[in-house]
């Protein structure tokens, strides 16, 4: 089984961080790093068959992070895909905002290293895998 995952970010420095990582572990790494209609980024997911989505909301304006996890969760291909979201904002309203709209995690890029991170991801997909 390849190991997909797809990595949705505007800092530059985060993304390529990130998929040099997991590509150095064997995963095939989409990427997603300017914005496009929710739509379009739906497909490209759904083409990259990944496991795992790792979004970043601020790449998003205030509104449509919502409508594009719900796009993600309410497509069939989709159903299915392990959501990871990653923002700025440490407000627990936000997290709790997050979960319900159908994140399955969530993290604060203010408490973020970058390789802490990736093993903490690593861990999570690895147990999905075990499911």
């Amino acid at each position: 089984m390849n190991k997909k995952i797809f990595i949705i970010d505007n800092e530059a420095n985060i993304l390529y961080s990130l998929k040099a990582l997991f590509s150095e572990t064997g995963f095939e790494v989409g990427v997603e790093n300017s914005f496009c209609e929710i739509k379009k980024m739906v497909e490209n997911i759904i083409s990259a068959q990944s496991g795992m989505l790792i979004v970043d909301i601020n790449f998003f304006n205030d509104c449509s992070w919502a409508d594009f996890l719900h796009a993600v969760k309410g497509d069939e291909d989709l159903k299915n895909i392990c959501v990871v979201v990653y923002t700025l904002n440490q407000d627990d309203k936000i997290e709790k905002r997050v979960l319900n709209n159908g994140a399955d995690y969530f993290f604060s890029k203010n408490d973020l290293v970058v390789g802490e991170f990736f093993k903490k991801i690593l861990k999570i997909y690895n147990n999905i895998i075990k499911k």
